[in-house]
């Protein structure tokens, strides 16, 4: 069966009416719900893709971020591969970081993969410089199978970064500053890393690693960014007491 003439296809639309709806109800119900940063991600699988790809091109300010899995380019006999070079060449200012995934769906003509492959290179060679793209081809999985793999390895592409190494923190417990800087710009909101994780960075160091300098710096560190916690000043404590600062343990 040839996908593109696929009559159940024929009443297919209504993207503007579903941004919409994403726009004006699904998200500030969402930011009202849960603690949230202002900014979003859409996940799209076959159509779903297709409509995903809509977002970035017609609403590109609704995501920030894509994962693009097997998009539906056969619509509209890859429609949307047309729009977008017809936008690209208008638009210059576009931000957003985008994973698509292709499945070997075995056409002879190797269309999907094709049509697939020319819309990553559009973003690619786009003359916005804040447009992020990467294409990962994923041979042993067809259209169904793919995307619980695509969206892993996507996820991990678009937070890329965000991981501390327990090891390096241990020999430089500056990083955790860095590492939080980086991801502020990269994420264009304040990020500071998890006051538990840090904290028990803190006690690997302390105990584990038997280094009480590196985890009062760790510590300390932690306490900054969380002063109103009474579990990072404990901590800090601990952290002067081994070092023998019972006058520094007091006070917090």
């Amino acid at each position: 069966m040839d996908a593109e003439n696929i009559t159940a296809f024929n009443s297919s639309g209504g993207a503007d009416a579903s941004k919409q709806f994403i726009e004006k109800e699904l998200i500030p119900q969402i930011d009202s719900s849960y603690r949230t940063l202002s900014k979003n991600l859409i996940i799209g699988h076959s159509l779903g893709g297709l409509f995903a790809i809509n977002c970035l091109l017609e609403s590109p300010g609704l995501f920030n971020y894509y994962l693009l899995i097997d998009p539906s380019w056969f619509w509209d006999h890859n429609y949307i591969g047309k729009r977008t070079r017809e936008v690209l060449e208008t638009k210059t200012d576009l931000n957003a970081r985008v994973y698509i995934a292709l499945a070997n769906n075995s056409q002879e003509d190797n269309r999907h993969y094709k049509w697939g492959q020319e819309f990553y290179e559009l973003l690619k060679n786009s003359a916005s410089t804040k447009l992020d793209a990467k294409l990962r081809y994923f041979e042993d999985e067809k259209h169904l199978t793919v995307p619980v793999p695509a969206t892993y390895y996507g996820l991990r592409y678009i937070f890329d970064g965000f991981e501390l190494d327990i090891n390096e923190v241990c020999k430089n417990p500056d990083l955790i500053n860095k590492h939080d800087i980086e991801m502020s710009q990269k994420m264009g909101v304040e990020i500071k890393s998890d006051e538990r994780f840090v904290n028990t960075l803190g006690y690997i160091a302390l105990h584990d690693r038997n280094i009480p300098d590196v985890a009062v710096a760790i510590f300390e560190i932690n306490s900054k960014n969380y002063p109103s916690s009474v579990n990072v000043w404990d901590s800090l404590a601990d952290a002067y007491l081994v070092k023998g600062l019972k006058g520094k343990a007091k006070i917090c």
